[in-house]
């Protein structure tokens, strides 16, 4: 099963919230969502026919260049009129319906929405800001801080880079600055993945000099990785995603003599690989791509005069298939893990996090007291609120997989509010951790059905059931005590038994049951011939 998956994260709470950023227009934009589209100011026609006509590149001669054979383009078409150039941005799927929409700044500065319907057809414009006419340049499509929703970047003409995040449903969270002097860039553009496999963003300087700004993961800059000279015969150079699909993002450039180049990423992203694939784009002073998928582009193209023209692409060479996230093996795959198969004897200690770290200190600390392995699942709510505790759990060695951002019933969930829930807390996990909390999963609740373990498999995720409920949350104030909690743990026992722990404290009475038990679990599996596995035992 191979699919793609954007990972990330978000404060939950935070998300549920748009911004409402009011001031000035460079220390602030009135960001304000849910405002229908009005008419004062003229805005592009959202649709046109099909197939009108546009100026095609292949009119013009071919250059001497490395040509790429592996890239071909369809017939182009019209999408409508009034597209600024210096004010049109692609944002890739911003509302997450599946399909890439585009934005506006109008000449009044709100900030218009078009929503696409289906591949390339827009519904009307709705405005979804105000205040957007100080922006010298916008620039969307990237998920920059890795919650799983696509912002917006914008350069101010104080030289300020501003964050806008999007909110994964059409809105945006609290705007914050990250960068001041980017008037010294001729040309920038945010890529999803570069130097530190982390988006970035790909800047020129006015004397031709090519840097790459790496970020950290959670949205913060590396050291500047400095690339080489020579890049001032470039009319554009904006971010194309990965067409060759090596997980590094690539480049499309425009040069003086009006071609179409390639620039693909080595796998450091430090270097390139350049071929033409276009000739005679002059007419159009701005072109921006969106990746649809894993053999498919789009470039969408503005002309002089305000055409907007889209320009499908498909890529047919090695790797075509490729996903950015890890294909779930066949042999784990539309399982739910209740017990692992194997006739060993060994026990798999799990525990979840979700609204306490009560426990974590003694858990730990008798894990390591009695030498035994456990694996933890924690909620991005969880890792937000107790960082300490998500570290302490990867430093003592243990997998920490993912347990949802808000502990929802993902059976009542939307695809894509499956994929939001997974991609924040992978994110809010991996900075503390330093690893991917992939592919370890546990449903909330234990709530799930083929439907939401396909999904969940689609993102790179295998789950992890229980073979027994240790019942430890209930607390002594749901009639359960820690000597009961460790007798329905041996009383069960098996081989490959997964044992469902918390780390918590029941909220009503504060006892932390699963961890005064654990002690008495361990010495008594042992006793009985068991030893211990992590979750990463089932898929080495």
């Amino acid at each position: 099963m191979i699919r793609s998956f954007i990972a990330g994260r978000r404060d939950g709470a935070a998300a549920a919230t748009r911004a409402l950023v009011a001031g000035a227009l460079v220390s602030a934009l009135a960001l304000t969502g849910g405002i229908s589209w009005g008419s004062a100011v003229a805005a592009p026609a959202p649709t046109a026919a099909a197939n009108s006509a546009a100026p095609s590149p292949a009119v013009v001669p071919a250059q001497t260049l490395p040509s790429n054979p592996s890239i071909r383009f369809s017939a182009p078409r019209k999408i409508g009129n009034g597209w600024t150039a210096t004010r049109t941005i692609s944002v890739g799927d911003w509302d997450g319906n599946g399909f890439s929409d585009l934005m506006l700044i109008a000449s009044d500065g709100r900030l218009l929405l078009y929503a696409a319907t289906a591949r390339e057809r827009f519904a009307p414009p709705r405005q979804i800001g105000q205040g957007w006419g100080g922006a010298v340049s916008v620039q969307g499509g990237v998920d920059w801080n890795r919650d799983g929703a696509l912002d917006l970047l914008a350069r101010f003409t104080d030289g300020r880079l501003v964050l806008y995040p999007g909110n994964g449903s059409g809105g945006f969270l609290a705007a914050r600055r990250i960068g001041t002097g980017w008037l010294a860039m001729r040309t920038w553009t945010p890529v999803q993945q570069s130097v530190s496999g982390y988006p970035a963003v790909v800047a020129t300087d006015k004397t031709g000099v090519m840097h790459v700004y790496p970020t950290n993961g959670s949205g913060g800059f590396l050291s500047r990785v400095t690339l080489g000279g020579g890049w001032l015969p470039m009319r554009q150079v904006v971010g194309a995603g990965d067409w060759d699909k090596n997980s590094r993002s690539d480049l499309l450039v425009i040069d003086a003599d009006a071609r179409l180049r390639l620039y693909a990423a080595s796998s450091g992203a430090t270097s390139f690989s350049m071929t033409q694939i276009g000739s005679g784009w002059s007419a159009f002073p701005r072109i921006f791509a969106t990746q649809l998928d894993a053999r498919a582009q789009t470039i969408w193209a503005v002309r002089s005069d305000g055409a907007l023209y889209a320009y499908p692409a498909t890529y047919s060479g090695p790797n075509a298939a490729f996903a950015p996230w890890p294909a779930v093996p066949a042999q784990w795959d539309d399982t739910d893990w209740e017990t692992f198969p194997t006739t060993r004897s060994v026990v798999a200690l799990t525990f979840d996090g979700g609204a306490s770290d009560a426990g974590v200190a003694s858990i730990l600390s008798t894990l390591d007291r009695y030498d035994a392995t456990a694996s933890f699942f924690v909620t991005g709510q969880f890792a937000r609120s107790y960082p300490a505790a998500v570290r302490a759990m990867a430093a003592a060695g243990f997998p920490v997989g993912n347990h949802s951002n808000t502990h929802p019933y993902f059976t009542q969930l939307t695809r894509e509010a499956i994929r939001l829930e997974l991609a924040r807390t992978e994110a809010a996990i991996w900075p503390l951790t330093g690893k991917t909390s992939m592919p370890y999963f546990r449903f909330p609740y234990g709530d799930r059905n083929a439907a939401v373990i396909d999904i969940v498999n689609g993102f790179g995720y295998v789950p992890f059931r229980w073979t027994v409920d240790t019942l430890g949350w209930k607390g002594t104030s749901g009639g359960i005590t820690a000597s009961m909690v460790c007798q329905r743990v041996l009383s069960t026992a098996k081989p490959g038994q997964i044992v469902l722990m918390h780390v918590g404290a029941n909220p009503d009475d504060g006892t932390t049951l699963d961890a005064t038990a654990l002690p008495c679990i361990i010495a008594g599996l042992r006793a009985k011939g068991y030893g211990f596995v992590a979750v990463d035992a089932l898929l080495d």
